[in-house]
């Protein structure tokens, strides 16, 4: 059940995520997590990892299972939460579209290794990339 009282957290942060659209499920105290769709259930744990304010954030995959509409409010979660906190946002992804409109830097790894480093134009343009990641031919 949502319910903050246990905890006693007070977060503007907090406060200003249950007043967006994306968030009005929290409001319901008699929802169980396991019952949230999918987008809830991503939207739910980006409310549970940001409650705390860290100032380094790991995000693994937070577009995974969303609609094109809550991609899109997911991403730009992400980059309000990195400016007003001044956080350090690591985010491994395999969506482009919030790779594309959440990142400063993007480090591609293949097989272990780092591929490419760049901003998104820069990577996304790499032929190496192209080639392992876009169904390109590969280089010799």
């Amino acid at each position: 059940y949502f319910q903050r009282q246990p905890l006693s957290w007070q977060s503007e942060w907090g406060e200003y995520l249950s007043t967006l659209p994306a968030f009005q499920f929290i409001k319901d105290e008699e929802q169980i997590a396991g019952t949230l769709a999918q987008g809830h259930r991503q939207f739910l744990e980006f409310f549970m990892t940001t409650m705390s304010e860290p100032r380094l954030l790991l995000l693994d995959e937070p577009g995974a299972g969303l609609t094109p509409d809550e991609t899109h409010t997911m991403a730009e979660l992400v980059r309000t939460y990195a400016k007003r906190f001044n956080a350090l946002v690591l985010v491994i992804e395999h969506d482009i579209h919030i790779v594309e409109a959440i990142s400063d830097l993007v480090v591609v790894i293949h097989q272990g290794k780092c591929l490419a480093v760049g901003d998104y134009a820069t990577v996304k343009n790499d032929p190496k990339v192209a080639a392992v990641y876009l169904g390109a031919s590969k280089a010799s």
